[in-house]
């Protein structure tokens, strides 16, 4: 999810510096025709006051075996605030050989104590490359982010890109 530590700040400043740390698990169901995860985020934003970053629980659920796949992730920030994120998406994925290509189209909402928004959406290109048991990733991502009014702006967009190394 795009959740920001210090959200309103950061989004009066229109700028933000995000480091996310994560640790994931998947397993796949019924033939690997249904894919459950769960995980664990921490993300830190170097040049803010506060030192203890945001922490996020994962759970995600998506069909497998198919070209087009939907899914569904939720996130709970439990610190320094607690939201629940919500992203229903849908993505693409090709491999060739160790090569992996794959498109994402992410809608995000966010629940916390006050409200309840629509507040982004993402799209994203990604690729990996896989030498049994490891892979390393690389993924471009284009994120509309949609902030109320009060906070000084209606959207901002970011361009974001993201480095992975998975064990399989």
């Amino acid at each position: 999810a795009l959740a920001m530590g210090n959200r309103d700040q950061v989004r009066r400043e229109a700028s933000a510096s995000e480091i996310d740390f994560g640790l994931s698990y998947e397993i796949g169901l019924a033939r690997d025709w249904l894919q459950l995860g769960a995980g664990f985020v921490y993300y830190i934003y170097p040049g803010e006051e506060e030192v203890d970053g945001e922490k996020e629980f994962a759970l995600s659920l998506g069909l497998g075996n198919v070209s087009f796949s939907p899914s569904v992730s939720v996130y709970f920030t439990v610190h320094p605030y607690v939201a629940v994120h919500f992203e229903p998406s849908v993505g693409w994925e090709q491999s060739f050989g160790p090569v992996t290509l794959g498109l994402d189209l992410i809608l995000g909402a966010t629940v916390n104590e006050d409200d309840a928004t629509v507040d982004h959406t993402t799209l994203s290109a990604h690729f990996s490359h896989s030498t049994d048991p490891i892979s390393v990733g690389f993924s471009l991502a284009y994120t509309i982010q949609i902030a109320p009014e009060d906070l000084g702006f209606i959207d901002r967009s970011i361009l974001w890109g993201t480095v992975s190394l998975t064990y399989n």
